[in-house]
């Protein structure tokens, strides 16, 4: 998780705030398969003068099936 995470950190420094929550976990739930879930979090405040803050989280998922070894 920490590489996949650093990865997308170094992507981000670039054009915006590198702050992202990646979680990596094994799906142990089906017989026979290998599952990895991925998913990544990512809030970005935006500030416009005279208006609140927003904050836009953009959110993805992801389902690997990882071969059996």
């Amino acid at each position: 998780a920490a590489e996949v995470e650093a990865a997308m950190r170094e992507r981000l420094d670039a054009i915006a705030d590198p702050e992202i929550s990646v979680t990596i976990d094994e799906d142990t739930a089906t017989p026979g398969l290998r599952l990895t879930n991925l998913q990544a979090t990512y809030v970005h405040s935006l500030a416009v003068p005279l208006l609140p803050v927003w904050e836009l989280r953009f959110q993805s998922a992801a389902v690997v099936v990882r071969p059996l070894i």
